[in-house]
């Protein structure tokens, strides 16, 4: 078992990846290294007979195609002798508590219309606005029906649907 070497080696491949990310021209990468991970190999009697090293590589960046082709045309990792064990990429929204603010105001709005629209009827108007309340953000893939009383935030697609549900009380006049 040469776990200085496999140290040697692992840490070879990571400065692999740096370079390789560094050339790709991805716009503000952040490349995040996770601690090592140390698992035993076990032979066919469930002897352990050696040990596999691991590490985990977070790579963010606003270039979404550029990621998109490196993690789906991974041929320069494997050039290089760096396997993909594990990858998928999670989409985050980097303007999204911008976002929330625009569309809780957005829901007050609507919901001043829809009370105006009810007391049309019966010739009274909508007051000052009492108590408003916010339930939980719903961010989830367009078509998704999943909600949950915690909130959803996917990450698994670019595009995203947003919903919130805004109580609002007004006087009425």
């Amino acid at each position: 078992l040469d776990l200085k070497g496999g140290y040697t080696r692992l840490n070879n491949k990571i400065e692999n990846i740096k370079k390789i990310i560094n050339n790709s021209e991805l716009d503000s990468v952040e490349i995040i290294i996770k601690p090592i991970s140390i698992n035993d190999i076990y032979d066919k009697d469930g002897i352990t007979n050696n040990k596999k090293l691991m590490q985990e590589v977070l790579i963010t960046s606003k270039s979404i195609n550029k990621i998109e082709e490196l993690s789906t045309n991974p041929s320069m990792f494997i050039e290089n002798n760096i396997i993909f064990e594990f990858s998928n990429i999670a989409y985050y929204y980097s303007r999204l508590d911008d976002l929330k603010k625009e569309l809780l105001g957005k829901a007050i709005i609507n919901a001043k219309e829809r009370a105006y629209e009810i007391l049309t009827a019966t010739n009274h108007k909508v007051g000052d606005l009492r108590t408003a309340r916010s339930g939980v953000f719903q961010i989830t893939e367009p078509l998704s029906t999943e909600v949950a009383g915690y909130g959803l935030y996917s990450t698994t697609t670019k595009k995203k649907n947003i919903k919130v549900t805004v109580s609002a009380d007004f006087d009425i006049d």
